[in-house]
């Protein structure tokens, strides 16, 4: 037994919170918590914030490890630069390895464009080097990636997919959505003891950050057995739901079998892939591009196969999570919605929603997870992609007021996997007609991330019966800055200590 001794809540009540048996035991005075939780050890909250354990909707744990690991060319502001680091990076692996990284972001390059291998490849001559971009939906490679993978003049890009040319028809280096796996597939997989050490590297992360459950957005087959072999060790810091990746062809057997339940796991989803990105033009929109006339973006599937997976997963008893970040890929996900008669589907990331569309994720039940931290990363240069259509882009507070539920999440390792920095960009973003309140941005992280995965009976609140999941702050914030800036000092989950600052 724990107790979360002198906290304020968030309504500014002065409390104490006992958790027991893995759930909430009592709340109130501290003498009557002690009551209800005898001889339980004491956590001292020294009148800091006492919420319900955030959630974060839609990360990526195995990617978040990697990320800490590999090479982060987020610093970069040009190609040199980024060959620079890379060269670093590679000195320091042994023969044979592949260099793998990424957050380049080609925004912050004075060409202004996509980089090209050419200075890559003169830095890192002698291993394949694939470095997602910043958004994860474009890859830059060398020439030693591209010949490993056959990848040449003659390649056609793949359905979904576009390969950056030269003039001459040769390939840039750059590859996009679905012509990524031409070179990504050459990249050996990790297997299931690597994976079950990223996974306890990505967790440990997010309990330092506060979070007491996730939603992994995308599990290949290995990821979802390693955490239901984790789940059934009782060895998961946190509650994990996750996403299958419906569309990889090692899910089919997972895919079949259905949901699982295994401790604190629960494959719950099948994740589904409308569009790209904004950021590397692969969103798919209803009109063109404004800073690319004739470019509307990337069907990632047809809407055939996009039916299909989304039926048998509806079959099998999944719920139903779609990629959509363009007005056009939202529109029809919708669409798809509408006459799947799937249980609260999710629309992932819904990034720009013609204002008619607002309403139609109440009608049809969906759920909006968003990433604030989106906005933040993307503003120097969503208006130029956009136009006048980036009023209707990174839309929280219309999305409220129009009834839609909302589940926060960071998209991590995209973006940085502390809610308390989404909680700070929704209430205090670059788009002011669009932020909201500090509830509601709770809101959206605690109950907004349970009732994404049908577990609002259960999780998402500091009430007597409920998972025993705290998120303790140092202090109250009172404003956006003081959320950004404020730090961690106990994070429980399940009523277990799994996090002192």
């Amino acid at each position: 037994m724990l107790i979360v001794a002198d906290g304020v809540l968030l309504d500014g009540t002065r409390a104490s919170v006992g958790f027991a048996d893995g759930r909430v035991r009592a709340v109130g005075a501290l003498r009557d918590v002690r009551a209800a939780c005898p001889g339980a050890e004491e956590l001292d909250a020294a009148c800091g914030l006492v919420l319900p354990g955030l959630g974060d909707a839609h990360l990526h744990l195995v990617p978040t490890a990697r990320a800490l690991e590999e090479v982060d060319l987020s610093g970069a502001r040009s190609e040199d630069e980024l060959a620079a680091l890379c060269a670093v990076a590679s000195a320091r692996l042994p023969p044979g390895a592949w260099l793998v990284g990424g957050r380049w972001d080609h925004e912050r390059f004075p060409e202004g464009r996509f980089p090209r291998h050419a200075a890559l490849s003169a830095a890192v001559p002698d291993r394949p080097a694939y470095l997602q971009r910043i958004d994860g939906h474009a890859a830059l490679v060398n020439a030693a990636a591209l010949a490993r993978a056959g990848v040449t003049r003659e390649t056609p890009a793949p359905p979904g997919g576009a390969i950056e040319r030269l003039a001459d028809g040769s390939p840039a280096g750059v590859l996009v959505d679905a012509a990524m796996e031409l070179v990504f597939a050459r990249i050996p997989a990790p297997g299931l003891d690597e994976t079950r050490r990223l996974l306890g590297v990505a967790l440990r992360r997010c309990a330092e950050a506060g979070l007491a459950s996730v939603h992994d957005a995308a599990l290949d087959a290995t990821q979802a057995a390693a955490l239901e072999a984790l789940g059934a060790e009782d060895a998961l810091l946190l509650s994990v739901f996750g996403m299958l990746d419906a569309a990889a062809a090692s899910s089919a057997a997972a895919l079949a079998r259905g949901p699982v339940r295994s401790g604190a796991f629960h494959l719950g989803a099948v994740k589904l892939f409308a569009d790209g990105a904004l950021g590397s033009r692969g969103a798919l929109l209803f009109d063109d591009y404004a800073d690319a006339p004739g470019c509307r973006g990337l069907a990632v599937v047809s809407p055939e196969r996009l039916r299909a997976l989304a039926e048998q997963g509806v079959a099998r008893g999944f719920r139903v999570a779609v990629h959509a970040i363009g007005d056009r890929a939202n529109a029809e996900v919708l669409d798809l919605f509408e006459t799947l008669g799937a249980e609260r589907p999710r629309v992932e990331h819904a990034q720009l929603v013609r204002p008619a569309d607002f309403a139609r994720f109440v009608r049809v039940g969906a759920v909006a997870s968003v990433q604030p931290m989106h906005s933040h990363d993307d503003a120097p240069w969503a208006g130029r992609r956009l136009g006048a259509r980036v009023a209707n882009a990174y839309a929280w507070r219309a999305l409220r007021d129009a009834g839609a539920a909302l589940a926060f999440g960071s998209d991590s390792p995209i973006a940085t996997v502390s809610p308390l920095a989404a909680i700070a960009q929704a209430t205090g973003g670059w788009r002011e007609e669009q932020r909201v309140s500090a509830e509601d941005a709770v809101h959206a992280c605690t109950r907004g991330v349970a009732f994404a995965a049908g577990e609002e009976r259960v999780a998402g609140a500091l009430e007597v019966g409920l998972r025993g999941d705290a998120t303790v702050l140092e202090r109250v914030p009172r404003s956006p800055a003081e959320w950004r800036e404020a730090r961690v000092r106990f994070t429980l989950a399940r009523g277990r200590l799994i996090h002192a600052a």
